[in-house]
């Protein structure tokens, strides 16, 4: 009788035991990153080895979280190509345009901020510079002027903010002598600024400007 060899066995064992763990991670359909020929994160159970091996560094259960670690600088695009890619391949029969809840300047017809799918194709090809996650974003991006703000805003049921939504916004309020900020409400709030009025950064700059001459004007 031949005396068995451990070592042999659980070589054999250890091989068979990677074998099934490798094909059972394969066929969850995790995403894994579809490097040099889709450039997206696609599920169909073809990444390597060495991912399945370390799936939980390498695979997601979804295509968004997939997405935004390995295409982080191009979330929508990947989101995009895997429609494409999948959509090819049959995988899958159709898929909501990831831009559709995308705010963007509908300059054409109703001159304000919407989202509902409608962009143009150039917007949509480049939608991490055209379009935004939310309507505040996109109305300060296109309408950001007096005025303009405040319609993009109330167009969609948006209400606009108290405080002016750009980043200069401290003027001089020449009925009080005192250095004001561009906003609705208590001070340092002094109301909203004419387009005349020169606007600046910071309070203490406006007094320094403008001001200059009262020694507490930065208290007031």
């Amino acid at each position: 009788v031949l005396a068995s060899n451990p070592t042999s066995s659980l070589q054999t064992l250890s091989a068979l035991t990677y074998v099934a763990v490798n094909a059972f991670i394969a066929g969850v359909g995790l995403f894994y990153p579809a490097w040099g020929y889709l450039e997206t994160c696609i599920s169909d159970g073809n990444q390597g080895p060495y991912m399945n091996r370390d799936h939980e560094s390498w695979l997601y259960g979804n295509l968004i979280s997939c997405c935004q670690r390995y295409y982080g600088w191009d979330v929508v695009g990947c989101i995009q190509r895997n429609a494409e890619a999948t959509l090819v391949s049959g995988t899958i029969s159709s898929i909501v345009d990831p831009t559709d809840i995308l705010y963007f300047p509908d300059w054409e017809r109703t001159d304000t901020c919407i989202n509902g799918g409608t962009a143009p194709a150039y917007m949509k090809d480049e939608a991490n510079l055209w379009m935004y996650e939310s309507l505040l974003d996109c109305c300060k991006a296109y309408y950001g002027w007096e005025g303009g703000f405040d319609s993009c805003m109330s167009s969609q049921g948006g209400d606009p903010p108290t405080r002016s939504p750009i980043s200069e916004s401290w003027y001089v309020d020449w009925g009080n002598i005192a250095c004001v900020e561009s906003c609705e409400g208590a001070s340092p709030c002094g109301g909203d600024h004419e387009p005349w009025d020169i606007l600046h950064g910071s309070k203490l700059q406006c007094c320094q400007i403008h001001l200059w001459w009262i020694d507490d004007c930065v208290e007031l």
